[in-house]
């Protein structure tokens, strides 16, 4: 489905009002069952515009450059596998840097006299990698931050390349331990900070917002 006007309400077998369809891909086309985010990236060398789209299997890459011939390009695996909590995951772009979250918890790691567990992390891809890309390839991970345990919403400042992360558990021994022995697995904290300007592909920890207690979103 591609290049479908608008016309009596209806854009193919879409509603719509006063936007044209330019172009429609299928969960199947993106290996997925479905997705809960999308973002995207604009290279500044080639031109190329990426969607990144998070889904239930982990984070799918299409090339939308021709935004009526969208082209997959392949999807990065989700840290806890067919967990639940892959329901609901955020990306944001820094430069040529993407950052992915997710809910996603393992739950086989749960330990209540602790209250601590693992989960997804965020996970750093360099999106240059799909540079000449023109078929599904395999997605390389770029690095990994697992102080982070899991997370419901990313924000970046462009200007600052400030990385703030929300609604998490985290294992970051600064930031305390907000209502301590209180075993909230979709978080316990506020936000916590991380530098991607120095160097992008290696987060670094600047500090938490805590005093507040826990925060959902940014």
């Amino acid at each position: 489905m591609s290049d479908l006007r608008c016309e009596d309400g209806m854009a193919g077998i879409f509603p719509c009002h006063k936007v044209d369809l330019a172009s429609f891909t299928p969960l199947p086309d993106m290996e997925s069952s479905f997705v809960n985010d999308l973002w995207g990236w604009e290279d500044e060398e080639t031109g190329m515009q990426l969607a990144i789209v998070g889904t239930f299997e982990g984070t799918a890459f299409i090339d939308v450059t021709d935004g009526s011939n969208p082209v997959y390009l392949g999807t990065l695996e989700s840290e806890v596998p067919g967990d639940s909590g892959n329901i609901w995951g955020d990306v944001r772009v820094y430069e040529d840097t993407a950052y992915i979250g997710s809910e996603a918890i393992d739950l086989a790691t749960y330990d209540p006299g602790a209250g601590t567990i693992e989960g997804f992390g965020i996970q750093v891809v360099d999106l240059t990698q799909f540079r000449g890309k023109t078929a599904p390839t395999e997605v390389e991970l770029t690095a990994h931050i697992d102080d982070v345990t899991n997370s419901h919403n990313i924000s970046l400042n462009e200007e600052s390349g400030r990385m703030y992360v929300v609604g998490s558990v985290y294992d970051v021994e600064v930031c305390g331990t907000p209502n301590p022995g209180f075993p909230v697995l979709n978080g316990n904290g506020g936000a916590i900070v991380y530098d991607v300007a120095t160097d992008p592909h290696n987060p670094q920890f600047v500090g938490c917002l805590t005093e507040d207690g826990y925060s959902h979103d940014i």
